[in-house]
């Protein structure tokens, strides 16, 4: 059982403590469920040792498409909230509200896609959510991972059943910035990585080679990339 889609992670916090002082409830209650509208998950829920989901979350302006122009609807806006709220809110999901819409039914920023007639606009919105769903797979666990570089965010993520390791990362603002990720051992020596960047989402894949277990490679800002590696041990 899940419960208990609150409005936002100010109120998430209590309902979790509550079910977690109710034996009964927390013993049904296996997932619980919060959206992000009063408040972004930007913290663990404290005392609640299950799953957490974002469940709901959107912005309400007129439809804007873009990937970077400094709002919240931004693509790169929300591929910031969903990098936070799985690396400093410990989400093991995070969903977006409407899929698609038209510009008569919920015609604003509430899609991730507007249908005209016979034309479909993708936002930059929709490749944030492709990129770490393309790249962040059912049963991944965060790893550590570190950078030296103050604009740029990085996690690590395995996925046990494939022993595989996936580098995702937000590069925040400022000028073109190298990430660095080390592993030891790792196998082979080329690595693809894809970048999504000032509107080209999900561009063809960047060879980058890995030597002593550690690979660099530059991104512009404001992005966020990725890049499988396997063979981690």
């Amino acid at each position: 059982m899940e419960c208990c889609d609150t409005e936002g992670w100010n109120y998430a916090a209590q309902y979790a403590n509550a079910l977690e002082a109710d034996p009964t409830a927390s013993s049904y209650v296996k997932l619980f469920t919060s959206h992000g509208y009063t408040a972004p998950p930007k913290s663990p829920l404290a005392g609640w040792t299950n799953p957490v989901w974002e469940t709901e979350w959107s912005t309400f302006e007129t439809w804007d498409p873009s990937w970077d122009d400094g709002t919240d609807a931004s693509g790169f806006s929300w591929a910031q909230r969903i990098y936070q709220g799985l690396t400093s809110a410990d989400l093991s999901a995070f969903f977006y509200w409407w899929g698609t819409s038209t510009p008569t039914y919920n015609g604003d920023n509430e899609s991730l896609v507007q249908i005209n007639g016979s034309t479909v606009v993708p936002s930059g919105r929709l490749w944030a959510f492709a990129n770490f769903s393309r790249f962040v797979r059912p049963g991944a666990v965060r790893i550590a991972a570190s950078t030296d570089k103050s604009s740029l965010e990085i996690t690590d993520l395995l996925t046990p059943r494939l022993r595989e390791v996936k580098w995702s990362s937000v590069v925040k603002c400022g000028h073109p910035r190298s990430g660095h990720d080390s592993h030891s051992p790792i196998c082979g020596s080329l690595w693809p990585c894809w970048v999504a960047c000032c509107g080209v989402p999900l561009t063809n894949p960047l060879t980058r080679a890995c030597r002593r277990g550690t690979f660099s490679v530059s991104v512009g800002a404001p992005s966020f990339g990725a890049a499988p590696l396997c063979g981690v041990q």
